[in-house]
């Protein structure tokens, strides 16, 4: 899979009081579309597949909101193509075989952009960061909802 372009088209964030005691942060994929397109190159054109995303980062109790939106262009083979176009338009659903580079390709981008905001809002970073504890790497756990 290639991977072209992750462009955001909506960002936006609140924070609706200060930071006391516990937090939560809840975060949230969801491919809102899937379709082809193409893309000019000079005088060729590519057929590339256009996956329409919403991620947001909920931050309780009810601190604040990040939301993004945008669209994870891709490009793939022929049959890899129509695989995923024809399993989004039966079941509006990507194919599973193919669901989870795509999402990490979108949580990777969306994650580092809902940071940015955060920082500017003042609120928490929505995951957790690596940390050494006695010399070895902690790694954080795969649960992207997570409890401070």
């Amino acid at each position: 899979m290639a991977v072209i372009n992750v462009v955001f088209n909506k960002v936006s964030g609140e924070k609706n009081k200060e930071i006391r005691g516990k937090v939560g942060v809840n975060t949230n994929l969801n491919i809102e579309s899937v379709s082809e397109a193409k893309i000019n190159f000079d005088k060729n054109s590519v057929d590339v597949i256009n996956v329409d995303f919403i991620f947001s980062a909920v931050f309780d109790p009810e601190l604040g909101k990040v939301t993004i939106g945008g669209t994870a262009v891709l490009m793939e083979d022929e049959k890899t193509k129509n695989e995923i176009l024809s399993s989004w338009k039966e079941s509006k659903k990507l194919p599973e075989s193919k669901a989870l580079p795509i999402l990490n390709i979108i949580l990777n981008k969306s994650q580092l952009e809902v940071a940015i905001i955060s920082k500017e809002l003042n609120l928490p970073l929505p995951f957790k960061l690596p940390q050494f504890i006695n010399g070895e790497e902690q790694k954080p756990k795969q649960n992207i909802n997570r409890a401070e």
